[in-house]
């Protein structure tokens, strides 16, 4: 679900396709066996190695993930989540807007070559559930958790954006980064 005040107009509506990311690269790998969705990604990319650029970020993005699991934040509260995603899209240079009202982000790509505009998209709340697991990225908020596995969306797209970014020279088209707050607004 892409917010009713996300900054597309209605024209490009058909040159949108509307992702759920998964950086996993053995769900990519899973993906491209199919064809489907890995085809639409491997022609914007033409001569670089993508699993290389991706691995790059791997720990990156694990360190992220640690990170907003250990700060959960409920629906409509994402302040800190939110703050975290400006800040790391700032470090990579990718341009970013607020949602108005919202505690939304959205990141800008644009590709060197004219093309499409895909939009990839995590929700960033989290649970009302104590966390009974003791990893040492256990949840330091009494009574909530990401249960669901936003705080690994949240990062993958962070590090969706990062590779992206870094490929910029190679792509056509433009990427939007939406960080949603609330998984159903």
């Amino acid at each position: 679900v892409i917010p009713t005040n996300f900054p597309l107009n209605q024209r490009e509506e058909n040159n949108i396709l509307l992702l759920t990311i998964d950086f996993s690269l053995k769900t990519t790998e899973r993906r491209k066996s199919n064809g489907v969705l890995y085809k639409n990604i491997e022609r914007m990319v033409s001569e670089m190695d993508l699993k290389a650029v991706c691995l790059k970020y791997e720990n990156k993005v694990i360190e992220l993930r640690r990170e907003f699991h250990m700060h959960p934040e409920l629906s409509f509260q994402e302040i800190r989540t939110a703050q975290r995603v400006r800040e790391e899209l700032d470090k990579a240079g990718i341009a970013w807007e607020n949602v108005p009202d919202t505690h939304s982000v959205i990141g800008i790509g644009k590709g060197a070559h004219p093309g499409k505009t895909i939009a990839l998209r995590a929700d960033m709340d989290a649970l009302p559930m104590q966390e009974e697991s003791d990893p040492p990225y256990k949840s330091q908020i009494e009574g909530v958790m990401h249960a669901c596995g936003h705080d690994a969306h949240v990062a993958m797209l962070l590090g969706a954006a990062m590779t992206v970014n870094e490929a910029n020279e190679e792509l056509a088209g433009a990427a939007r980064f939406c960080f949603q707050l609330s998984e159903e607004p």
